[in-house]
């Protein structure tokens, strides 16, 4: 069937893309393309995927179109705002600091259009989630701070939540940890996970 069929080759296609063969995932995702013209549910993930194969083999612009149509079809899908994150980070992690911040207010402010018109939780998290990395590749630190500590207050159970926020405690300075430490405190009395857990219960200075 067109569900399991069309799974397995989306499950080849990751594997083609961690091997680091981008051009044998890109033949794949042809392939299902040319199999089955509506591919109904599995489209989201096949245009991420398409997304991930044609810039990693540098075609950026036509990888930039994919996510886009992504984002069009699929606005609140987790693997849009994954696309959205893409575009922008490419940008950054090319020093083209110009594009980032285009493309970085403008992701920016398809976010909190998001946030504002989706009560759905699911996606308020990813949203949330994805603003704050965002921030920490744009800036400013303050601003990244204060998403992350929105998303913890909002998923205060979230091991997404408790590890962004994690982060971001990580990156204070000595004279800042003893407040740190407070919030660390918080996220290990949360947090279900062992990792989690143990983490928030170690120094990011001292390590122990």
């Amino acid at each position: 069937s067109r569900r399991i069929g069309g799974r397995a080759m989306l499950v080849v296609t990751r594997a083609w893309l961690e091997l680091g063969l981008a051009d044998s995932a890109l033949a794949e995702l042809d392939h299902l393309s040319e199999r089955w013209y509506d591919i109904g549910a599995l489209s989201p993930e096949s245009r991420f995927l398409r997304g991930e194969a044609l810039s990693a083999l540098g075609r950026e612009e036509t990888a930039r179109a994919e996510r886009r149509a992504l984002l069009a079809g699929y606005p609140t899908h987790p693997l849009a705002f994954l696309a959205l994150e893409r575009i922008v980070t490419h940008h950054v992690d090319a020093g083209q600091r110009e594009l980032a911040r285009l493309e970085g207010d403008q992701a920016l402010a398809t976010l909190a259009r998001t946030l504002q018109n989706h009560r759905d939780p699911g996606v308020q998290r990813e949203a949330m989630l994805t603003r704050t990395r965002l921030l920490d590749r744009l800036g400013p630190a303050t601003a990244a701070d204060s998403s992350a500590f929105d998303v913890f207050e909002r998923f205060p159970d979230d091991s997404a939540a408790q590890v962004t926020l994690l982060d971001r405690l990580d990156l204070w300075p000595p004279e800042a940890q003893a407040d740190a430490a407070l919030w660390r405190a918080r996220i290990a009395s949360r947090s279900m996970a062992p990792e989690v857990r143990a983490r928030a219960r170690r120094s990011p200075i001292s390590g122990e």
